[in-house]
């Protein structure tokens, strides 16, 4: 292979460039690359219509793509297509595979989330996502057909940076700084509550719990905002700072508004909303996190920090799958 086309799953504002770290490393091993971005009018968490004039991606020769036709347009120019997981991309693989073009997906997220849309490999984060990957096959309609050898571990690209962490556009910023920034006590440790995104979360429920009513779903929701409104008068209690860091879907307003989610948490004085690009700076001076069944304690424990999971024992999870526990691959 001489040229690689790579597509990026999805517009992450705290670290846009990490697929820039991908070519990168490809280039060192002779391997010409092109790195494409979808945008929202291709992928609904895709990158936003500023990040076309953005200069690290004009210095890098990245490619823009609005449609099906521009894919096809860069795929013509390319051995092979790497594509970031994201579920819309069945029909890009499609395309790829008629023209004799092989995939490969890989994960550039954090969380559970992986589909493998039909490539012919697939790149996951972890043992337990090749586990999760090859039993969701089983369980359901139309998730993949990989087999065992097609699932490679490799990890996650999520906190990979191009270059260096400055290159993610925000400033180096002291812990002082950041304090100074949000309006929080210094000398208080500082907690991070990570919610599900508030609407795309009540949208879910239904999809969820089909047999459920609206008046129980509703309640089930309801469960879960009051929850949040105990966590955020507990955390005030104990005399800690207080940082909310919205899901990413919220940011992107994907499935859900963000300035309905900002006014929601505005309701409690005390609570500062994290701003994303100052992401990786709440992940080095936050003393914990603390949530309800967020996938983020994955990113906590990445860079060594105690995460509190408060009553998950008491919410009744969908029953729509149980991955086995006695399988090892």
């Amino acid at each position: 292979m001489e040229r690689l086309l790579i597509v990026s799953g999805r517009y992450v504002v705290e670290n846009p460039y990490r697929e820039l770290r991908l070519k990168t490393l490809f280039e060192e091993r002779g391997i010409e690359v092109v790195v494409a971005l979808p945008s929202r009018h291709l992928n609904a968490q895709g990158y936003t219509d500023n990040m076309r004039l953005d200069p690290v991606f004009i210095e890098t020769g990245t490619k823009w793509l609005d449609s099906e036709l521009d894919f096809k347009k860069y795929l013509k120019q390319c051995d092979g297509v790497l594509f970031g997981s994201w579920r819309s991309y069945r029909p890009l693989t499609s395309i790829a595979h008629l023209a004799g073009k092989p995939v490969v997906n890989f994960n550039s997220t954090s969380g559970l989330d992986f589909w493998p849309h039909n490539v012919d490999y697939a790149c996951v984060k972890s043992p337990f996502m090749k586990r999760l990957t090859l039993d969701l096959q089983k369980t359901l309609p139309d998730y993949g057909n990989l087999h065992e050898d097609q699932i490679i571990v490799t990890g996650s690209i999520i906190h990979e940076f191009y270059k260096n962490r400055n290159e993610t556009g925000t400033k180096n910023m002291s812990r002082e700084e950041f304090c100074r920034t949000y309006k929080i006590d210094p000398s208080r440790p500082i907690v991070v509550l990570l919610p599900k995104g508030l609407g795309s979360f009540k949208k879910k429920i239904p999809n969820w719990f089909p047999e459920w009513d609206k008046k129980k779903c509703d309640a089930f929701n309801q469960w879960f905002i009051d929850k949040y409104a105990s966590i955020c008068y507990s955390v005030r209690e104990a005399r800690c700072n207080l940082i909310v860091k919205m899901h990413p879907s919220t940011y992107a307003s994907y499935l859900s508004r963000a300035d309905e989610e900002y006014t929601y948490w505005q309701r409690f004085p005390w609570v500062r909303v994290l701003a994303p690009e100052h992401t990786y700076h709440c992940y080095e001076y936050s003393d914990c996190g603390v949530g309800v069944n967020t996938h983020s304690a994955l990113d906590f424990g990445y860079f060594g920090k105690p995460f509190i999971y408060v009553d998950s024992d008491q919410i009744e999870p969908p029953n729509t799958y149980q991955i086995p526990v006695k399988r090892k691959i």
